[in-house]
């Protein structure tokens, strides 16, 4: 059969051929199954078209072109070589079958040319397959993986990722310039070979386009007549430019230039390759960025901390860092090191500070520090160490160290000699407490004992007018003995009380009691007017809160000049929170402001009692009880600025909610 035959035979059979490679193709591996049937019958196709090319007039043209173009797109999809030889040696087999039909069909003597023809194709086709192939992985291997490592190692700057990057790229796909523009310069950053005196001015344009619309661009530049410039010729300009993004984490850093002097094609491989490069170097350009910047964060987290550690090793503070998750020690200060040594640093925490541990204390306040991965805020408690018997007050909290790692950092303050005179007041109050309560006791019994007595004396048959007046006197003055034990003995109480037990007290009960206790003391003829907001009122106080309003109505009848008391209760505000203000006003003589200092002074700050003359312990024990259920007193003239008019005192609690009522 002549050669013509062949074609003639894959022109008429064309269509089925196409069809049973087709499917010959997706039937031979999973990754050819999942490929669409029609891109694969353009496959069979091309190929068909080249071999009867090729059969006719030996051009192979067709084939190489379908053989470069499948290789390119088939290495993209992860195709191995064999997979993509056994594609084309199947359209081979169904070609000689039907070859070997159609001779017999025909009769023809001697069909052996046509079969070594389509053999000598096929083969040819298969072997430029192979070395094509191999060539793009290689430098898809080598372009990719150069790069990546050129960004993987620390010391490489930006300028030299984009020397390395340029230098691979032209040699690989056989370009005799390249340049880098970066966005944010505008400009070009770097070109390849340097030092000539290429006009890249042709290149911009080309660089601008990619960078605004993000897509590659092929540029075919017409050639230009030679100028002769100082006397010399100027170089040969670029004949065609390929630009592609530099892009990473999805932004447009730059645009990536290849040119040639020479017209030459640009396949669609070639696109893709300088696409993978220019990818590769984004992505190490931007890492070299953010590993220049977590070096200026660290370096600026070292430098915060190491202050933070002088400042705190200053204030005389055991400072150290350790791995909420590891208990490795990752930092300690001065103070630290000459205590326990210089070998903190990577031990576990819990051994070095504690000695016998070989496991994190049973105290460590590490589950204090996080919630939900993230620092809660500072957590301040104290330790006796059990090794030197030390106290140490400590602040822990939980941050993140410049590494990333989540970490707890602690600082220790000695606090032994706090601690020992703590202990030593509080034996010295117990002392004073035990000391008012015997004092007041026998006070007490000694008065009780000397009332009686007078008492019956005084009711004794024969005993004089004068000497019964005598008695009463000095049974004034035990009832004042005893009046007065009694307030030294509150004042005391609330002056050393630490927490006093509080409740929420009736402030109607408390002033009604109050006002009648105050009346029966002064014994004279008193008006007192009540006014109040509606309702009930309530405030947070203590026991002795009646006392507290006894002692300013006392006052207030006593130095009112028998005139009006008024007696009020308004809405306040305490320390931001609701409250309660109890007024009392009289209209008496007022206090002049350096006796007001005086009152208004704690009580242990007055040189003696006297110097509160007239006014004795009443608003010293106001000042203290009402400091001692958190509440706040204050005096001031009735009339703003004219003390002789008069003197208001009030006393403000906090509100309480009726549900808590002391019984």
């Amino acid at each position: 059969m002549p050669e013509h035959n062949l074609s003639r035979m894959l022109k008429t059979k064309r269509e089925p051929l196409v069809d049973r490679w087709a499917l010959a193709i997706q039937a031979s591996s999973p990754k050819y199954a999942e490929r669409p049937i029609e891109e694969l019958r353009g496959s069979a196709y091309e190929l068909i078209e080249g071999t009867i090319l090729a059969a006719e007039k030996n051009d192979y043209s067709r084939l190489l072109e379908f053989i470069k173009r499948i290789t390119a797109i088939r290495s993209e999809m992860g195709f191995n070589i064999s997979e993509v030889q056994n594609a084309i040696m199947l359209g081979s087999t169904i070609v000689l079958e039907e070859l070997a039909k159609e001779s017999v069909a025909n009769g023809a003597v001697d069909p052996a040319a046509d079969f070594a023809k389509v053999t000598e194709i096929m083969n040819w086709t298969t072997l430029m397959l192979t070395d094509i192939l191999q060539d793009v992985m290689r430098k898809e291997f080598s372009a990719s993986t150069l790069v990546a490592l050129n960004a993987a190692q620390e010391e490489l700057d930006q300028e030299s990722i984009t020397r390395k990057s340029l230098d691979e790229c032209t040699k690989l796909l056989g370009f005799e310039h390249g340049a880098m523009m970066m966005r944010y310069l505008n400009d070009f950053v770097d070109e390849v070979p340097r030092g000539t005196d290429l006009d890249l001015s042709v290149m911009k344009p080309v660089a601008f386009e990619v960078i605004a619309n993000g897509e590659p661009v092929i540029r075919e530049l017409e050639p230009e007549k030679p100028v002769m410039a100082l006397g010399r010729k100027r170089p040969a300009q670029l004949r065609i430019v390929v630009g592609v993004p530099v892009m990473a984490r999805g932004k447009i850093l730059g645009a990536l230039l290849l040119g040639s002097p020479a017209q030459r094609p640009v396949s669609q491989h070639d696109v893709s390759l300088m696409t993978a490069v220019a990818s590769q170097m984004g992505l190490a350009y931007d890492n070299a960025r953010l590993l220049k910047e977590a070096k200026r964060r660290a370096d600026y987290f070292k430098s915060e901390y190491d202050e933070l550690f002088t400042i705190l090793s200053q204030l005389g503070a055991y400072v150290y860092v350790s791995d909420i998750n590891t208990y490795e020690v990752v930092a300690v200060n001065r103070a630290f090191e000459d205590s326990l040594g210089k070998d903190l640093v990577g031990k576990k925490c819990y051994a070095r500070l504690q000695k016998g541990r070989t496991a994190p204390c049973d105290f460590c306040t590490n589950r204090y520090l996080l919630k939900d991965g993230e620092p809660t805020g500072p957590y301040t408690w104290s330790q006796r160490h059990p090794d030197s018997g030390k106290w140490f007050k400590v602040t822990d909290r939980a941050i993140r160290w410049p590494d990333g790692r989540m970490v707890r950092l602690s600082a220790a303050f000695d606090v032994t000699e706090i601690e020992e005179v703590r202990s030593n007041l509080e034996r010295a109050h117990s002392v004073l407490e035990l000391y008012n309560d015997l004092l007041v006791h026998d006070i007490t019994n000694y008065v009780a004992v000397a009332v009686a007595y007078l008492g019956l004396m005084t009711k004794e048959h024969g005993v004089s007018e004068k000497h019964n007046e005598m008695g009463a006197i000095a049974l004034s003055q035990l009832s004042k003995i005893d009046e007065l034990t009694n307030r030294i003995s509150k004042l005391a109480r609330a002056s050393t009380s630490h927490a006093p037990s509080m409740s929420a007290m009736d402030l109607d009960e408390a002033l009604d009691g109050a006002i009648a206790v105050a009346v029966k003391a002064v014994g004279k003829d008193a008006s007192i007017t009540k006014e109040a907001e509606p309702g009930r009122h309530f405030v947070l106080a203590g026991e002795f809160v009646e006392e507290v309003y006894m002692n300013i109505v006392s006052n207030a009848l006593k130095y009112g000049e028998g005139r009006p008391v008024v007696v009020s209760i308004t809405e306040s505000s305490l320390k931001g929170k609701p409250a309660w203000r109890t007024t009392v006003t009289d209209q008496g003589k007022g206090i002049p402001p350096e006796k007001r200092a005086l009152v208004f002074g704690r009580f242990e700050r007055l040189e003696s009692v006297s110097g509160l003359k007239g006014l004795g312990l009443g608003l010293a024990l106001v000042r203290a009880l009402t400091e001692a259920y958190g509440g706040e007193v204050e005096i001031r003239d009735r009339v703003e600025g004219d003390y002789t008019q008069g003197t208001s005192v009030s006393v403000t609690f906090m509100k309480a909610s009726s549900d808590n009522a002391s019984s």
